[in-house]
């Protein structure tokens, strides 16, 4: 059974790991845990049979939400756990005053942006030379909340 709740302490050192194994440029322990207390980041863990198998950050500023980083260790992978990760970091985000999301995804990652996509984000422009190690363009994709969506009130 997949849960998903905030990250805590106690999960600094596994997403430090699984950041190392995924990541070209990694985040530390440290940079994990300064952001715990942080009001505008919103970091979530997905537990699978109560073992921490991804996690998902946002960073909020006004009414927009930054996807920072979705990562799902390897051997859990096409099991629709960062489908239910993203949705939930978009509701959470929703509910603290965010209604436009915005990630930078590298070019040749075909699974994420099929991910982003099927959420429903589009691409908005593209990052040259974004990453580094190695250097890639980045897509920035974009996704306007249900709340900012013609009909709902808001157009």
């Amino acid at each position: 059974m997949l849960l998903i709740r905030t990250m805590r302490r106690s999960d600094l050192s596994w997403a430090a790991a699984i950041e190392a194994r995924v990541f070209s440029r990694p985040w530390s322990e440290e940079d994990f845990e300064k952001d715990l207390d942080n009001e505008r980041k919103l970091m979530l863990v997905a537990l699978q049979d109560c073992r921490p198998v991804a996690y998902a950050q946002s960073v909020r500023a006004a009414d927009e939400a930054d996807i920072a980083r979705i990562c799902v260790e390897e051997e859990f992978r096409g099991q629709g756990i960062a489908t239910r990760l993203l949705e939930e970091l978009i509701k959470q985000s929703e509910k603290a005053g965010a209604a436009k999301f915005f990630l930078e995804v590298r070019e040749s990652n075909q699974a994420a942006r099929n991910l982003y996509e099927h959420i429903g984000f589009t691409q908005a422009g593209v990052r040259r030379k974004y990453y580094e190690e190695p250097e890639e363009d980045a897509i920035l994709m974009a996704l306007l909340s249900e709340k900012q969506l013609p009909g709902n009130g808001n157009a």
